[in-house]
């Protein structure tokens, strides 16, 4: 998995947490995230810091041991 697709995860998990499924939408028509009364691109997913849960590297970076790919999951 790239560090991309791990953060975008962990930010909507995070959201879908913190708000409901109700509460969050992913629009891909739009390439739109919506929740609450608003919303943002969904490029927004991939950035660090987007949501508490990427909010320190150290928390999403999991290093791969002894070249065993599964091994960080």
């Amino acid at each position: 998995m790239t560090e991309e697709t791990r953060i975008a995860l962990l930010n909507y998990d995070c959201l879908i947490r913190e708000r409901g499924l109700d509460d969050v939408v992913l629009a891909l028509d739009s390439d739109t995230l919506a929740f609450g009364n608003g919303g943002v691109v969904i490029d927004e997913l991939c950035r660090p810091g987007f949501t508490s849960a990427t909010a320190d590297p150290a928390s999403y970076r999991k290093p791969v041991s002894d070249g065993d790919p599964w091994a960080s999951l």
